[in-house]
């Protein structure tokens, strides 16, 4: 077997296998091609009997950059231990800088390939930005479910669980989660989704789990919080370390020492310690604003199932207990969603303003018990869906109905995981400043290799030095080429841009953004109401009418809407005589009735709240909107019907009807739209 390496591509050839009756295989896998898996065939890549893997279907949220080319199963073996102290020994722990730089190395002082029954952790090879990272492999003992029950927590969510299954291989890279099919014998994202009619979702799904289901769903997706791993200040400080501007420093001032230069030395030992506490201080600071903003949970009302007699029961509990699958109510006004949840019972109304941006609360109403399919992976239906991290503006009942969810999502897969996955994990930019930084060192090196073999003989001939003196100047002559101040003066400035964005409630955790975003000079902002106020008046209105030849005709431009919708509730009364007809007058209580109607309204705390341009529309017909929420005292409420609307003429109806035939001749003459 041979197997070679370098910066810029990872090769395994193996001649020598066979895998029973099958021929001698020859593969290699090139990691700077980022079309290797459409060439490779992975099904057919074995190694000393060891197969690599790949990722047969990916999360839907998850980006082509944090998608996985393939994986080898890795085991930390007892000789590269040794071998891997042993270098550290040697090499004063400088061979950490090149696992650092080259982080491939670690396959061949560190891990061995194996199979994936004796594997311990697994090398990940990015598909597009030619990352590699080892992961852990985690094995999960499932609690006993009924696989055979039809109504079981796996079917439910039609869970990608293989039946019968009681452990899972599974690992994690990138907060995406993925797991291993036997049947495919590959990885697949963990895929769960609910694809069924809307009746059977509301009357079965809503009966709550037993303690077996709730064991299983934690044992997959963990806790319902987003509780993100910050590195110790200690890794963060390595990490910088490893930059090779603070090594050419740490470089020059041992030079400058030997050399008797003490005080420019000191000096830029100073900086640099400086620079660098300021630098990872404020990148852990920064990453613990993240994690503190990720973080939520609220106390909440669970309904599951008592193993005893299998009734559901109602238990106060934290929402970091919450699985998917769980019933739940939603939280009181004022607080976040902790979950992606259904909504199956009443209607809230949340601020998203947190997810989209929009400052407008938007009316989530329960799931209707219809025939109607719903898919989780359709977007239509998201106006049954609550979403992490959204906040509760107004709860209310929706006939006799409490507003209660189905949790869909938790963690890293709801909604609000996937924006802050993509915080951590953006899309990597070209790094011009770095790359051109580089160059620069370069370009500045060959100066001075060049300047020195000019003056050696100088230096020797004329110059009567010493081959200590004479090197000593040669080493010397890199410093003055390249300013070792260089890293300390860019990482103060970085520093005090990030201090500046702080005070702005602005937390950056890619420092080398900040030098990108130095350059840029336009910026474009995509909705009114980033820059603008969210306010507006109407000028006026202009109807529609039938003229004498029977064609649709103009009216004038009138600044009011009362006098028509006074007009139309004469011609309502008066299309109850038969013989009594005006279409104009058709039209323009058709156009009264859109205004008054088509919205999505509400009131919260007895003020109109909604769309501006929907609160401005229905304000200018002089209409009244009346909730139909059941007090008590009413009867007859629809739960169907979220609203009555009327014009400001029309009474209200106080009293309730006990005959049938007076209600219904009563409706009959009322102007009222539901």
């Amino acid at each position: 077997m041979e197997i070679k390496t370098t910066d810029q591509n990872f090769t395994i050839e193996d001649n020598s296998i066979k895998d029973d009756d099958k021929n001698v295989q020859k593969v290699t896998v090139n990691d700077d091609d980022s079309s290797v898996s459409s060439e490779l065939k992975i099904d057919s890549y074995i190694k000393d009997g060891q197969k690599a893997y790949e990722i047969l279907k990916y999360d839907e949220s998850c980006e082509d950059h944090n998608q996985i080319s393939y994986i080898l199963p890795l085991v930390r073996t007892t000789p590269k231990l040794i071998l891997f102290i042993i270098l550290n020994i040697f090499t004063v722990g400088i061979i950490n800088l090149f696992v650092a730089w080259f982080p491939k190395l670690i396959l061949y002082i560190y891990y061995s390939v194996t199979d994936l029954k004796t594997a311990t952790n697994f090398g990940i090879f990015s598909k597009h930005d030619k990352d590699f990272e080892v992961v852990d492999k985690e094995i999960i003992d499932l609690p006993p479910i009924d696989y055979n029950n039809e109504d079981n927590i796996v079917k439910r969510f039609n869970l990608n669980i293989e039946h019968g299954a009681t452990q899972i291989i599974i690992f994690e890279y990138k907060l995406f989660k993925y797991i291993y099919s036997s049947y495919r014998d590959n990885f697949e994202a963990i895929n769960y989704y609910i694809r069924t009619r809307q009746n059977i979702i509301v009357q079965d799904y809503s009966t709550g789990l037993i303690p077996n289901e709730i064991l299983f769903m934690k044992k997959i997706f963990g806790i319902c919080d987003i509780d993100i791993k910050i590195n110790s200040c200690g890794k963060i400080l390595f990490d910088e370390l490893t930059d090779p501007f603070y090594l050419f420093q740490l470089y020059s001032i041992i030079l400058w020492y030997c050399t008797q230069y003490y005080y420019y030395a000191t000096v830029i030992v100073v900086l640099a310690v400086i620079s660098l506490v300021l630098s990872v201080v404020g990148t852990y600071k920064n990453l613990k604003k993240i994690q503190e903003i990720s973080r939520y949970s609220c106390p909440v009302k669970v309904y599951r199932k008592n193993e005893a007699n299998n009734l559901m029961q109602a238990v106060e509990m934290d929402s970091t207990e919450l699985v998917p699958g769980d019933v739940f109510e939603v939280p009181e006004d004022g607080l976040a969603l902790p979950c992606d949840a259904i909504l199956i019972g009443g209607s809230v109304i949340v601020n998203e303003s947190m997810l989209t941006g929009e400052s407008t609360p938007v009316i989530k109403v329960r799931m209707p018990e219809t025939e109607d399919i719903y898919d989780t992976n359709k977007p239509e239906y998201e106006k049954y869906i609550l979403f992490a991290g959204t906040k509760i503006v107004q709860k209310r009942k929706l006939g006799k109905s409490d507003p209660i969810g189905i949790v869909f999502n938790t963690g890293f897969n709801t909604f609000k995981g996937n924006l802050i996955s993509g915080i951590l994990y953006p899309k990597k930019d070209k790094d011009t400043f770095t790359r051109d930084s580089v160059k620069y060192i370069i370009i500045m090196c060959i100066m001075v290799l060049v300047g020195f073999f000019i003056s050696l003989k100088f230096l020797i001939v004329e110059g009567d030095n010493s081959a200590k003196e004479i090197v000593e100047r040669f080493l010397d002559l890199f410093t003055t080429a390249v300013p070792p101040s260089l890293p300390a003066c860019l990482s103060i400035g970085i520093t005090y841009s990030l201090s500046r964005l702080s005070d702005k409630g602005i937390f950056c955790i890619q420092r080398d953004r900040i030098n990108k975003a130095g350059s840029v000079n336009i910026l474009v902002f995509d909705k009114t109401g980033t820059l603008t106020e969210d306010h507006l008046d109407i000028k006026g209105f202009v109807t529609t009418r039938l003229n004498d030849n029977n064609k649709f005709a103009f009216n004038n431009f009138t600044d009011s809407c009362i006098k028509d919708s006074d007009i139309i509730v004469d011609h309502f009364k008066q299309q109850r005589n038969n013989n009594y007809k005006n279409r104009s007058k058709d039209l323009l209580q058709l156009y009264v009735e859109c205004l008054a109607c088509c919205h999505c309204l509400t009131y919260v705390k007895e003020k109109l709240i909604g769309d501006p341009i929907d609160v401005k529309m229905f304000e200018s017909t002089g209409w009244i909107m009346k909730e139909n929420i059941d007090t008590g005292n009413e009867t007859n409420v629809n739960p169907l019907v979220l609203d009555y609307i009327r014009p400001h003429c029309e009474p209200d109806l106080v009293v309730p009807f006990q005959d049938n035939y007076v209600v219904e001749e009563n409706l009959k003459s009322r102007y009222e739209i539901a």
